[in-house]
């Protein structure tokens, strides 16, 4: 189903607003001006009215324009923002590093800094043990008798 905003999409292009008032200058000032002018007239529309429709429509395509390159600028802001954090997190993993290396005897130093040293084992590698035999255990079972 279309939305309202697909529509305004499809109609209010960036490239349908830079084009439009190029194109339809032709009607105001071509050889069929008296034509249009009549026809448009007798709809109410008079040459006032049309020029501040014309008005109306450069303003839009300048608003589409502002709105291109505020997204773009922010599009190239976000990706900058991203690079950095990148710089940093690789950064302070080698900080780290060399804080636990550094301050290996003085663990309360460590945790000052943020960085918790571990005193047990994690779940992960406290059922490791567990699957390591559960799977050996399968691999006996499902191997062929030696003759």
């Amino acid at each position: 189903m279309e939305t309202l905003s697909s529509k305004l999409d499809r109609t209010f292009s960036s490239e349908t607003m830079r084009e439009t008032p190029h194109a339809k200058s032709s009607l105001y000032h071509g050889p069929e001006q008296a034509i249009i002018s009549e026809c448009l007239a007798s709809f109410g529309y008079t040459t006032a009215k049309l020029s501040a429709e014309r008005g109306k429509i450069v303003e839009l395509s300048a608003a589409i324009q502002a709105h291109e390159s505020a997204s773009g600028a922010a599009q190239q802001a976000t990706s900058e923002q991203n690079k950095a954090m990148d710089a940093l997190d690789y950064w302070m993993g080698a900080f780290v590093r060399v804080a636990k290396v550094a301050l290996r005897d003085e663990p309360q130093l460590l945790e000052k800094l943020g960085i918790l040293k571990r005193n047990s084992k994690t779940p992960a590698q406290r059922a490791s043990a567990g699957k390591a035999a559960a799977t050996r255990k399968a691999n006996k079972e499902a191997a062929p008798p030696k003759a």
